[in-house]
């Protein structure tokens, strides 16, 4: 009798098992949608335009980028200066949607980030 028990509720298990499976499948399934589809919501044109970056934002970054991607930092004066001013006259040109003061603001904040870093004078009797 026991045999027979134990036959019975393996198979039901398995059924089980294999029916959480299917209702499981069913609600990963793309083409299922019965009660989980999502309601699409009109949003108005400030709100999508507002998940954007602003212009200046992203101009400042790809700066960044450039400057660390063409060796800027730790290059001859000079050569910093021709660099920036032709990097200003490209950016310029991309992003026309900056004036000239976010320019200026672009390129101050490019100067400082390939300025080395300020060293400490350590004060006598002062140990690192």
């Amino acid at each position: 009798m026991s045999d027979s028990r134990e036959r019975i509720d393996r198979l039901q298990r398995k059924e089980t098992a294999r029916h959480a499976s299917a209702r499981f499948a069913r609600a990963l399934s793309p083409t299922y949608t019965h009660g989980m589809a999502k309601r699409q919501v009109r949003r108005p044109f400030s709100q999508v335009a507002a998940a954007q970056p602003p212009v200046f934002d992203e101009a400042r970054d790809e700066m960044y980028q450039q400057i660390i991607q063409c060796g800027v930092i730790g290059a001859d004066p000079d050569h910093q200066t021709e660099w920036f001013d032709e990097t200003m006259r490209y950016f310029a040109d991309r992003y026309h949607e900056l004036t000239q003061d976010e320019l200026t603001r672009l390129r101050t904040l490019g100067e400082r980030f390939v300025r080395p870093p300020r060293q400490v004078a350590a004060q006598p009797g002062q140990t690192a």
